[in-house]
């Protein structure tokens, strides 16, 4: 070969060779989620840009995750008539392509349906009884589909976030009404499914399974409860100093706690030991399931207030993120800059995020 032909064909390469080359897809390992956007948003703050955008992807992106989590509420996307309200997703539009320019994949959580609360003392759980509001869930998750049905396997769907069931069966059947209409018009798509009960592991042997490749299985976890919640002030854990249930390590609630006769039952009593041995226990059953069963699953939600003490945080996320590599889970940590916050108030990373990757 001259050498001019050896040039004339690394020219023509090096030419084709972006045209050829693309982008891979998001592998839905490291994720995050965007709370209180879209759902959960402060009076008057709807899918407001100070809580997320473009530069928000990027820097997601730039720090090692592979994609987001965006929770919606599906009590405000539907009229009277049964309509998707599209203008009301036309915030989620935005932050798909910011974050297909990112290459960040994309799971769209349906944080509410109407009729569904996953509040212990939920005023309106009457998904579960109605079956009109049943068929009306199934017709929103078959528009939203058929809405963004063009889009590419870097978008995803979560069914129903942290379903409170009566019985564990009830969710079954609406899994099954919501993935069969998705499939009416979008055959291929990977959705999630959850167990019932806030997506706890305790309910995963009860919950049904799909003879589908892209339906997969995300669950929640946050246990030690204890210790992720602790001073939270939606919780029973209000009380509880800042920084005072250590992981690991261990903590005891006063005999006239309110708490103790549920922490006696759940440990044996009032001294709780909270360490690596429990995290893993947790986790030992759905391990065992998921590989009997040959499914794929992706932790959701998991995550630490910003109460806890930084040493403590660092080692529960790490202990979370090995369980979860060394079984090939997904996970999508709880969240991006509210009070789990993985990016603090003036955009630096949080003992949360650097306990999820302790390599950078």
């Amino acid at each position: 070969m001259t050498p001019l032909r050896r040039l004339l064909l690394l020219t023509l390469a090096a030419t084709l060779l972006p045209l050829t080359t693309a982008a891979a897809e998001p592998t839905f390992k490291r994720g995050v989620n965007i709370s209180h956007w879209m759902a959960q948003h402060f009076p008057g703050r709807y899918a407001t840009p100070d809580r997320f955008d473009a530069e928000d992807a990027a820097w997601i992106a730039a720090h090692g995750y592979d994609h987001v989590r965006i929770p919606i509420d599906g009590r405000i996307l539907i009229s009277l008539e049964g309509n998707l309200i599209a203008e009301l997703l036309e915030p989620l539009d935005e932050a798909l392509t910011w974050c297909q320019d990112q290459n960040l994949g994309v799971i769209v959580d349906m944080h509410y349906l109407p009729g569904n609360e996953f509040l212990n003392d939920a005023a309106d759980n009457a998904l579960w009884t109605d079956p009109a509001l049943r068929a009306a869930a199934a017709s929103l998750w078959r528009q939203i589909a058929t809405k963004y049905r063009e889009h590419g396997p870097w978008l995803r769907f979560e069914l129903l976030n942290e379903a409170v069931a009566p019985a564990n069966e009830d969710l079954n059947i609406l899994n099954q009404l919501l993935v069969d209409a998705i499939r009416e018009v979008d055959a291929d798509r990977v959705l999630y499914v959850s167990s019932n009960r806030w997506g706890q592991f305790q309910t995963v042997p009860d919950l049904r399974l799909f003879d589908d490749p892209n339906v997969h299985y995300a669950l929640h976890t946050y246990e030690p409860f204890f210790f992720t919640h602790q001073s939270t002030p939606w919780s029973d854990l209000k009380d509880i100093p800042p920084g005072d249930v250590p992981f690991p390590g261990s903590y005891t609630v006063a005999s006239d706690s309110p708490l103790a006769a549920d922490v006696i039952a759940d440990h044996g009593s009032r001294t709780m030991q909270l360490d690596l041995a429990f995290v893993q226990n947790h986790y030992a059953p759905v391990i065992a399931w998921a590989k009997e069963h040959n499914v794929n699953v992706v932790i959701t939600e998991f995550g630490v207030y910003r109460a806890a003490d930084r040493a403590s945080t660092l080692n529960w996320i790490r202990a979370n993120v090995e369980l979860c590599e060394e079984a090939g889970f997904g996970w999508t940590v709880w969240d991006y800059m509210g009070g789990f916050a993985i990016r603090d108030a003036e955009g630096n990373p949080t003992a949360v995020h650097e306990g999820l990757f302790p390599e950078k």
